[in-house]
């Protein structure tokens, strides 16, 4: 089998993994850095040698992160009843999903065996929303603040922000929904007010549900990653958040959403893809087709979503995030997956004008909605560049 070099400018690659900044027209600034030595990644370092850095996928879908005395993202149990083995997942070639050879089946509607992040081996019936088994320790969420979760397959601990009313499980039924935020490189959780808004975040409160917002950190231990950002083991830590949510909130557990811009929105279709088994719908700010292979954990979950993205070659750090938005609607749209497509035309930006319907949209597509209640059209309350197709 033929094997696709994924190559990487290091300034791009930094740009993702590191802190950048706006220059204020549009385009990102580096922080300063040494010839070769270590890295420094939100207060850690990672070991970069002068051979640079590539991304390789080889045989049977692997991927590895390489250099002269680099990272490697290598083999290792990644899902719950399932590893990252040879010729068992898929591989990203020129932005679209193809099979490998000797990949995984489909069995009864969820993949057997697992792979990144997935949970292999369970069979799920359609419709049903299967909620994560808590792996550590739940927090007293009883009010809004910053709370610590980890567990021993996550590698590391993490620090999330959680919006939730204090009485939130004396409101009515159903409950209100859940929301998890994935912010971008070098910035803060506090993106979710702008990603989100302050009103749905109220509205979700309000309703008995719960909004976390993720902090990323170094992570040494972390194997699998395709923007030094965010991480695949960081769906445990997700999934001990979701378990600690629905035991302490009011979670209607068909509403479970996630969202994210750049690096964030990479992570969050990622998470749509290997946390199917519960999530309902997502959003991608200038983000589109993951990197790494990525089962579906539940293919009778066609995850819908809104992608946002700029014009091509102007929506760019390392990646043209608007060929990755198209890619993902390539990929998923002939599958059956629901995508509103917003070009907004511009550059890496979370649209005002679109954010403050993020609410609507998830309200609007639960888990496994059938039928889609947009394929008639856009809603005219959202933003006219948003369209059922690019």
């Amino acid at each position: 089998m033929q094997y696709e070099i994924l190559k990487v400018s290091l300034t791009g690659l930094l740009c993702l993994g590191l802190g950048c900044s706006s220059a204020g027209d549009g385009q990102m600034q580096l922080p300063q850095l040494g010839g070769g030595g270590n890295l420094p990644v939100g207060g850690g370092t990672i070991a970069m040698g002068t051979g640079g850095l590539g991304v390789t996928v080889g045989t049977g879908g692997s991927l590895s992160l390489t250099g002269t005395g680099g990272l490697q993202s290598g083999a290792g149990d990644m899902g719950s009843g399932g590893a990252v083995t040879t010729g068992g997942v898929t591989a990203m070639t020129g932005g679209s999903v193809v099979p490998v050879t000797g990949g995984v089946t489909p069995t009864g509607g969820v993949a057997t065996g697992g792979s990144v992040g997935g949970t292999g081996g369970t069979v799920v019936a359609p419709g049903e929303v299967q909620l994560p088994t808590l792996m550590g320790s739940c927090p007293q969420l009883t009010s809004q603040g910053t709370y610590q979760f980890g567990n021993s397959a996550s590698v590391r601990n993490m620090a999330v922000d959680i919006y939730v009313d204090p009485s939130a499980q004396s409101k009515p039924d159903p409950g209100g929904p859940l929301i998890l935020y994935f912010h971008a490189t070098g910035a803060n959780p506090s993106e979710v007010h702008s990603g989100f808004g302050d009103t749905a975040i109220k509205q979700v409160t309000d309703a008995g549900g719960l909004v976390a917002s993720f902090t990323t950190t170094p992570c040494p231990g972390c194997t699998s990653t395709d923007d030094l950002v965010w991480f695949a083991e960081d769906d445990y830590i997700m999934d001990d958040v979701v378990a600690c949510a629905v035991q302490q909130a009011k979670i209607d557990t068909k509403r479970i959403h996630v969202l994210g811009w750049s690096a964030g929105a990479l992570h969050s279709t990622h998470v749509a893809l290997a946390r199917s088994n519960y999530i309902a719908s997502f959003i991608s700010y200038s983000g589109g087709s993951y990197l790494l292979p990525t089962d579906i954990q539940n293919p009778n979950n066609h995850v819908a979503g809104i992608l946002s993205y700029g014009a091509q070659g102007v929506d760019t750090v390392i990646l043209d995030f608007h060929q990755q938005s198209i890619s993902w609607y390539d990929t998923y749209n002939a599958m059956g997956w629901y995508c509103m497509m917003c070009d907004h035309e511009q550059g890496h930006m979370i649209p005002s004008d679109l954010a403050p319907h993020a609410y609507k949209f998830f309200m609007d597509h639960p888990f496994e909605v059938d039928p889609e209640p947009y394929a008639g059209g856009v809603p005219a309350e959202f933003p006219s560049y948003c369209k059922n197709m690019p």
